[in-house]
Order: structure tokens, then sequence, then C-alpha cells
């Protein structure tokens, strides 16, 4: 098998050996970093579920859209640089969720 310089494979995924994905790109912004890190200038971020780089859409000031395979999408807010609302629309319901910036309370 002759596999060529420029498009080496880089990752390798499968939940069998007939369900085998290969990843070409470096995977250097993914889901789980969407929450620490704003997403500006990227076109793409990885999804660690789904297996596969999915389009990023910002739709507004600090705010940014994906949608899943499975049509699911979420709408994902920014606060300087910090995720600070996630709007999930699934097929069963809408999920909203806060970043909380109360302090803990020490009761």
């Amino acid at each position: 098998m002759f596999i060529s310089l420029s498009r080496a494979i880089l990752y390798q995924f499968s939940k069998s050996v007939e369900d085998r994905k290969n990843i070409y790109n470096k995977i250097n912004y993914s889901m789980g970093v969407m929450y620490f890190i704003e997403p500006e200038n990227r076109q793409f971020v990885y999804s660690e579920n789904y297996q596969q780089f999915l389009p990023l859409l910002a739709i507004g000031k600090n705010r940014y859209l994906i949608k899943f395979p499975d049509g699911n999408k979420s709408y994902y807010t920014y606060n300087n640089g910090m995720c600070t609302e996630v709007e999930a629309h699934t097929r069963w319901a809408v999920l909203l969720f806060k970043l909380n910036t109360e302090p803990a309370s020490t009761e």
C-alpha cells in the first residue's frame, strides 16, 4: 500500500475493523476546547463524538453555530474568550447551559 507523504494518515479511529476512519489533518481544536477558548478565525472543529471535523459558523459577535450529522445543532456564546452559554437543539428538547459566575457558597 502506497501512502503519499502529503496525505499521510495522522489519526486512525475505529469501533471495529470494518468501521475505520482516517484523519489526514492535525486536530488542533476540538469540541472539548470550545468551552475554554473562543474559536476565533476557525472554520472547523473536531468532534470527538462523531470522529470527524464539523463546520463552524460565526453567526454574530462572539456567537457560533455547529450543525451535527444527526440533525442536532448547538449555539455557543463567548464573553472575553470564555464560553458563557451553550444552546443545544436536539430532537427532543432545547437545552440551555449558562456559565455560573456566582461565587460558590461555603455553607
